[in-house]
């Protein structure tokens, strides 16, 4: 768990892979991590140990790739074992703000950065892989920051001169 929390924040731009998994984040309600912490049995956190002892990773959505979330994971829980690093006590506040643990992009701006920061997660892919995917993923962002949307239209209409 601790490895996992560790690269949380790295290994978001692989968990939730396009612009609009981070929608999810913003909304409380939804019961989507915004912070890089566990707790047990709370739906609100990171990783979730159940009442019957599973454990659920709670950011990727159904967009991601299974190969190279999972290889994230893997690279994850065996810097945890190498490192030994301690997740510390379950959050007892998942479901209700503020959360202990650091906070996780809510964009995948962010999260791009993060990713690119992470350079442990990132050895952990071949090369051109690590660059390429963060190309493609520099431009989806760029594309959706450029473009104007209905509710950039709602929103400005009348006030735009």
């Amino acid at each position: 768990i601790g490895g996992m929390l560790a690269h949380a924040q790295g290994s978001m731009a692989v968990m939730a892979s396009t612009v609009n998994s981070y929608k999810r984040f913003w909304d409380a309600g939804q019961f989507a991590p915004s912070t890089a912490n566990w707790g047990l049995d709370s739906r609100g956190c990171l990783i979730r140990i159940s009442a019957n002892g599973r454990m659920e990773y709670r950011v990727p959505d159904a967009a991601v790739n299974p190969y190279l979330s999972h290889t994230l994971l893997i690279a994850s829980m065996e810097d945890g074992i190498n490192r030994k690093l301690e997740p510390g006590a379950p959050d007892e506040a998942c479901d209700n703000a503020p959360a202990l643990g650091a906070q996780l992009p809510l964009t995948l701006g962010d999260a791009i950065g993060a990713f690119v920061s992470d350079t442990y997660l990132t050895s952990q892919l071949p090369a051109d892989l690590v660059s390429i995917y963060t190309k493609l993923k520099e431009e989806e962002w760029a594309r959706y920051c450029g473009s104007i949307t209905e509710w950039d239209r709602e929103m400005y209409w009348e006030t735009m001169p």
